[in-house]
C-alpha cells in the first residue's frame, strides 16, 4: 500500500486531481450494485445494459475496464433461463394437445 491513496471520487477530483501535473496512472472506483429490486425476469436487460454502459465508458475513457464484471455469470445465467423456458414449454405441450 505504499504506492495507492484511498480516497473517494469527489474528494480525488476537487484535492488530488489539480496537484497532480502528469495525471495519475491509475484511478480506480469502488462501485456497489443495489440488488434488492434485481428481477429474474429481467436477466437478459440487464446484460445488454451493462454491456451498453461498457461501451459508453470506453468512449468517455478509452481502456476503461472493469475488473470484476458480472457479465459472464450474467450471461450464463440468461443462457440456462431460456433453456429452462423451452423444455417447460415443450413438456406442456401434450398436456395442451390433450385438452384440445
Amino acid at each position: 500500500m505504499k504506492n495507492v491513496l484511498l480516497v473517494r471520487r469527489n474528494d480525488y477530483i476537487r484535492f488530488v486531481q489539480g496537484l497532480v501535473p502528469s495525471a495519475s496512472r491509475e484511478v480506480s472506483w469502488y462501485i456497489i450494485l443495489d440488488d434488492q429490486s434485481i428481477l429474474a425476469s429481467k436477466g437478459a436487460s440487464y446484460l445488454d445494459g451493462f454491456k451498453k454502459g461498457v461501451d459508453q465508458i470506453n468512449q468517455v475513457l478509452p481502456g476503461a475496464r472493469l475488473n470484476m464484471p458480472p457479465l459472464d455469470p450474467l450471461k450464463s445465467f440468461v443462457v440456462r433461463s431460456n433453456v429452462l423456458t423451452v423444455l417447460l414449454l415443450a413438456y406442456n405441450i401434450p398436456a395442451f394437445i390433450i385438452l384440445l
